[in-house]
């Protein structure tokens, strides 16, 4: 996420910080697309919400029929 991306209050590295002990929190986050973790980061931080522990917003793993192998 560039600088551009962020609210003047998140710096990027924080983001960033936040983002990977999300994942380390809920491991399941890896199993998303990584288009829908970052585009799930990327609207968070557009209105200035931080992932995690304060609550701001939350980050849940969704399953998809449409990702589903035969």
């Amino acid at each position: 996420l560039g600088r551009h991306s962020l609210p003047k209050h998140l710096d990027p590295d924080r983001f960033a910080r936040i983002a990977l002990t999300e994942c380390r929190r809920n491991p399941q986050l890896l199993a998303c697309t990584p288009e829908s973790l970052v585009g799930a980061l990327m609207t968070a931080a557009q209105l200035g919400l931080e992932p995690g522990p304060l609550q701001h917003c939350y980050l849940i793993p969704r399953w998809s029929k449409k990702l589903q192998s035969n």
